[in-house]
């Protein structure tokens, strides 16, 4: 027997110093071995020291996306209550009022509390957006410096895919018993053990995805090969020790397992399919991650919800049907992750290379089992661009076709917009009342107003 093999039997569970798991790892001889993708004959055996050591030592969770995340009925919800959980934390409350009052959320003039824009956005959207917010809140940038591996970045935009694709099915579907929010919210926070391994033991994780790169296995075989525990199993324990509601935890724990005996099966079925889905979209947090077979209690799930997609690819199926809808949120998601990093702290670092000549997440190609429907969407370029002195002449913008166009990078439909709107009021003015003159001026002062409305709303 090697010193590698001796020393990976030998090795005893963690009894004392569990907030430093990383040493536990060196202490075996591992680490190197891990990291090269070098032959494992014993895994760490760690899944009771890593609940120990996240019931000692928490990873940081805002207060405020803890509330979010225990919302169970979003038809529920007011506007008041989600105003006092959001302003109960003022970084999230200030990023998210910010993110409102971006050219990425259109709401016409600006808005200076959370009470304010849910008046102006549907409860769904303010809800997503406060997910969003608090999600890239959690994710501390600080924290991954050392992971060249792990890109946090594609990880939100994977989490929020997942959460969006599962809204998509729930709207149509309505399946018994989903409360479209609460699943939402489950998908996007599916992948949150990977957050808490980080957090707990940033050096044996990164040798962990160095050693999916290296064998090309998927990253559930290795966490399991390495640590005896997969990142949905730690993952569902540190959603329990949060106390979020069980549907979200149960589905967070069995995204990468049978559902047999789920007892929240749709909502786990959809987390699970929807989490596959992105990943088939090229939106991953490893460029081209490898994937175990579909569980068949996953296809079980589909067939329960929409028979025809079961006898087809599921892939296929979906994105034929939602394609177009999901490529627009994900260009919004895109948009909006945009202004949140430009404000914060959140990726100040340059990112870091991937080691081994691999893709970086931001140039990968969706596999070849993607419909061209769903192709992966780059970051969204704002059309038009609003001046610094913009902000305080919203009203007047309203009221005047066609001058926000004019003061934005495309002044010619400006100026037309606002050529067409003067031409007819001027006619109006000076026909004295013919009513065969009257009608098409009207018409087109009124849709010289819908033109300038319409096209506010979409820059």
């Amino acid at each position: 027997m090697t010193t590698q093999d001796s020393a990976s039997s030998e090795s005893p569970p963690m009894s004392s110093g569990i907030e430093n798991l990383d040493e536990h790892v060196l202490s075996t001889g591992l680490m190197e071995a891990i990291s090269q993708g070098s032959a494992l004959h014993a895994d760490l055996g760690l899944p009771e020291d890593i609940k120990k050591a996240l019931r000692n030592k928490l990873p940081r969770f805002p207060e405020a996306f803890q509330k979010l995340a225990s919302i169970t009925r979003e038809d529920l919800v007011r506007w008041s209550d989600l105003g006092e959980i959001i302003e109960s934390d003022e970084k999230i409350n200030a990023r998210l009022i910010h993110l409102i009052n971006s050219p990425s959320v259109p709401i016409p003039g600006k808005v200076k509390s959370v009470s304010r824009a849910g008046s102006l956005l549907s409860t769904p959207r303010l809800l997503d957006l406060a997910v969003l917010v608090a999600l890239t809140d959690t994710y501390d940038r600080a924290r991954f410096k050392r992971i060249a591996l792990l890109d946090m970045l594609e990880l939100v935009r994977h989490s929020v895919l997942t959460g969006i694709i599962i809204r998509l099915i729930v709207t149509e579907t309505n399946p018994a018993k989903v409360d479209s929010f609460q699943a939402f919210v489950a998908g996007a926070l599916h992948d949150i053990g990977i957050y808490a391994l980080v957090s707990l033991m940033p050096q044996t994780y990164q040798a962990i995805l160095s050693r999916q790169s290296a064998t090309k296995r998927s990253l559930v075989a290795t966490e399991r090969e390495v640590l005896g525990c997969d990142h949905a199993e730690v993952g569902g324990t540190y959603a329990a020790l949060l106390g979020l509601p069980d549907p979200v935890i149960e589905s967070i724990a069995l995204h990468h397992q049978s559902l047999e005996k789920a007892e929240n099966r749709l909502t786990a079925g959809l987390v699970a399919l929807a989490n596959r889905l992105a990943n088939n979209a090229g939106v991953s947090m490893i460029p081209k991650a490898v994937q175990e077979p579909m569980e068949l209690s996953i296809k079980d799930v589909v067939r329960d919800i929409r028979p025809e997609w079961a006898r087809a690819d599921v892939s296929t199926a979906i994105f034929v049907r939602h394609g177009e809808r999901i490529n627009v949120r994900l260009s919004e998601v895109n948009s909006q992750l945009n202004v949140l990093t430009d404000t914060s702290e959140f990726f100040e670092e340059t990112k870091i290379p991937i080691p081994n000549g691999e893709e970086t997440p931001g140039e990968q190609s969706a596999p070849e089992s993607v419909p061209a429907v769903f192709p992966v969407v780059k970051p969204l370029v704002q059309r038009h661009k609003r001046r610094a002195d913009d902000d305080s002449n919203d009203f007047v913008n309203y009221v005047v076709p066609g001058l926000h166009l004019i003061k934005s990078d495309e002044p010619l439909e400006g100026f037309l917009l606002l050529f067409i709107f003067s031409f007819c009021l001027l006619g109006l003015i000076l026909t004295g009342g013919e009513i065969a003159l009257t009608i098409p001026l009207v018409a087109g002062v009124m849709g010289a107003a819908v033109w300038n409305i319409f096209t506010m709303m979409r820059d």
